[in-house]
């Protein structure tokens, strides 16, 4: 909290308001206000704020990246069509328009049309007891841009004219691109799931992928890291 240090300072002349702990926020919502509301102003809640302060950048990022998964799913399954988003996902959903541009790729509009095999599913391995949801798989043909010649030489080799990649979605809110260790292992563990199931509960084989791939969504840019 080193930039409110100066309101941190005035807060030492503010009189405790003594509702610093109360949460009747959870019955009127965080954007309306009563008398026994936090006053936001006095030394203990701003302790209280510099103590949960990691909590609430968790949870906004969280909101935020589930966000920007709901714009890509219905600009993919619609045809193209985008909803009206908040100023802070904006920028995401920018770079994911970018790498669509970049790569040439269709959304899916009708049924067969498209270059999504499939979206946003619950994958399944009984086996040893888990589940995850996988975020898409996309098919990237050769001949639409030099990036998809790329990829499908580097995937599939010199006589595939197309390669299916399952991809996995990522915000990061700083500008420099980082990967961590845990994004191929779960990569790894979507692929060895036998069973995907939709929302309503109904079971089907899932797509067997050539690749899995991390599409790192920053403001700024993005990062398309097929994992071989």
């Amino acid at each position: 909290l080193i930039e409110h240090i100066p309101q941190v300072v005035a807060s030492l002349l503010v009189p405790e308001c003594g509702n610093t702990n109360n949460r009747c926020y959870l019955k009127h919502g965080r954007e309306n206000r009563c008398e026994r509301c936090a006053c936001g102003s006095c030394l203990p809640c701003w302790r209280r704020r510099a103590a949960y302060r990691h909590s609430y950048e968790s949870s906004r990022r969280s909101e935020e990246g589930t966000e920007v998964h709901q714009l890509i799913h219905h600009w993919i399954s619609t045809g193209g069509q985008a909803l009206e988003m908040r100023p802070e996902v904006r920028p995401y959903f920018g770079s994911f328009l970018a790498w669509v541009h970049d790569y040439d790729l269709h959304p899916n509009g009708q049924p067969g049309q498209g270059d999504w095999e499939q979206l946003e599913i619950t994958l399944l391995n009984r086996e040893h007891m888990y589940a995850g949801t996988s975020d898409g798989a996309v098919w990237i043909r050769r001949g639409r841009t030099p990036l998809t010649d790329h990829i499908v030489e580097r995937i599939g080799g010199p006589n595939a004219d197309k390669v299916l990649v399952r991809v996995d979605y990522k915000t990061r809110e700083k500008p420099d691109e980082r990967m961590f260790n845990d994004m191929p292992l779960q990569g790894v563990a979507y692929e060895r799931c036998t069973r995907a199931m939709l929302p309503d509960g109904r079971e089907f084989d899932p797509p067997s992928t050539h690749s899995r791939a991390i599409l790192q969504l920053r403001p700024n840019a993005y990062s398309f890291k097929p994992m071989l």
